[in-house]
């Protein structure tokens, strides 16, 4: 499992990775007197909720960050939703501009909902969940069990639900053949799980591309969400 570990890890590099390029943009435009942030550690997943993103802080920002939310990202959320309808592992009414986190290159825009990162990537006038990831949960995953338990290998979704699922969300009619279905109770702590890549692109071996066709979906033992990557 620390592939899924590594993808989460892939993603938030990205972010490092636009952030680092943003300011060293600045920096050779002229603007004098700004610390360049360092960049040195390693991205880290997101478990906790940072301080409030108040209109306060930044008016103007605010303002239209909200209106950004209400426009794109919060019918992007509902199409979500709706597609994984009873396995979302967070009310989605509890999504707002106030759960505003960070964004990158004016595209990946991260919000924070409890312990979960959820990432919207817009597109024109739209805008898709593109990440969603519990750091707590995919640490299970990668956690050797530390019991005598036989592992629980079962798994609380079907392919033929997990298919329906995919052709909802993408809008792409999958075959069985695309879709690849492990139980995470063979190499991890998080038995009763099941851990699914759809799509068939498997990029350099080591990562699975991240296109528009792929999907990475981890359920727990109780069939919700704890980790998407499209």
């Amino acid at each position: 499992m620390n592939a899924y570990w590594g993808r989460g890890l892939l993603v938030f590099a990205i972010i490092a990775f636009g952030l680092g390029s943003y300011f060293l943009a600045k920096q050779r435009s002229g603007q004098q007197g700004e610390k360049v942030p360092e960049l040195n550690e390693a991205p880290q997943i997101i478990t906790s909720a940072p301080a409030s993103y108040t209109a306060a802080t930044n008016a103007s920002a605010g303002t239209a960050m909200a209106a950004r939310f209400n426009v794109r990202f919060k019918p992007a959320l509902s199409r979500w939703a709706e597609a994984y309808k009873g396995h979302l592992p967070f009310d989605r009414e509890k999504v707002g501009p106030e759960s505003y986190h960070s964004s990158v290159s004016d595209k990946l825009h991260t919000y924070m909902v409890g312990s979960y990162t959820l990432t919207f990537q817009e597109q024109g006038d739209s805008a898709r969940v593109f990440y969603m990831a519990s750091g707590e949960r995919l640490s299970d995953m990668n956690r050797i069990p530390q019991n005598s338990e036989p592992p629980n290998v079962t798994m609380p979704v079907t392919r033929e639900e997990v298919l329906k699922m995919a052709k909802a969300d993408a809008g792409i009619d999958y075959q069985q053949k695309d879709m690849i279905m492990r139980p995470t109770g063979i190499s991890g702590s998080m038995g009763g799980g099941a851990a699914i890549e759809i799509g068939g692109h498997t990029g350099d071996k080591v990562f699975r591309s991240m296109t528009k066709t792929n999907l990475d979906i981890v359920f727990d033992v109780d069939g919700k969400i704890v980790y998407y990557l499209r």
